[in-house]
């Protein structure tokens, strides 16, 4: 059958350059998690309302936007405590939580102060409750840093487009998942990226890449009973694309 899924936004120019929004929306999503019994949980349920301010200052050199929301889910799948054989497939059993929400704020900055020079950051906080007001989906961080820079030289020579990319997010854990019911924990990260570009000609493009230049080990996901995986580790990659 089919689902509809009701939205709903405004926009209010404060000023020529500035202005406010709000929306809102409804929240259908089918899962794969299955409970104990192999049976399909029921699809989550909820709403999503943001309300923000974004403006274009400096002869429109930097857009900048902030944003508060709040997002409220039922059936939202996590790990049974009750039992611990798996299903047929390997997964364990999954139960659904109902009155879960989760709140927070993005902050936003993207600016070209130079012809050639793009910058982004954003700062995101976040944070999971249940119904009782307890904690819930601490696998995921409660807070996010991201920024990027890309730099064009420009002379005599083939372009040349040189970048760099740095995110950093908060601790991790995830209680009960050791034998005797410890914590797993994965403590705050920062990963840097770098990359390189040049225009041989304008077809064939010469790009240079590196990811994780520091080569941190850290987990990547920590949110599969009693289980984590590691992120990639450092990788340099050259490549060469041709278009025509």
């Amino acid at each position: 059958s089919n689902i509809n899924t009701p939205y709903a936004g405004v926009v209010f120019d404060i000023a020529e350059k500035l202005s406010l929004y709000s929306s809102y929306t409804e929240i259908f999503q089918p899962q794969n998690a299955r409970d104990a019994n192999n049976q399909r949980l029921d699809p989550v349920e909820g709403s999503n309302i943001e309300l923000g301010i974004k403006g274009d200052f400096f002869n429109e050199a930097v857009t900048a936007s902030l944003a508060v929301f709040k997002v409220e889910k039922d059936n939202v799948a996590e790990r049974d405590p009750n039992f611990t054989a798996p299903l047929p497939d390997g997964s364990f059993p999954m139960r659904g939580v109902k009155g879960t929400n989760s709140k927070g704020y993005e902050l936003e900055l993207t600016g070209k102060p130079l012809d050639t020079l793009d910058l982004y950051f954003s700062y995101t906080h976040n944070t999971s409750e249940q119904a009782d007001g307890s904690a819930f989906a601490t696998y995921l961080p409660d807070d996010m840093l991201r920024f990027s820079a890309i730099y064009r030289l420009k002379g005599s020579l083939a372009p040349v487009t040189l970048g760099t990319n740095i995110n950093w997010q908060s601790k991790l854990t995830q209680p009960n998942v050791g034998p005797n019911g410890e914590t797993a924990e994965q403590p705050a990260y920062t990963l840097v990226n770098l990359m390189a570009s040049y225009d041989i000609t304008e077809q064939l493009i010469a790009r240079f890449n590196v990811r994780n230049l520091f080569d941190k080990k850290y987990y990547s996901s920590i949110d599969f009973y009693n289980q984590g995986f590691f992120g990639a580790p450092r990788s340099v990659e050259l490549s060469l694309s041709y278009s025509w």
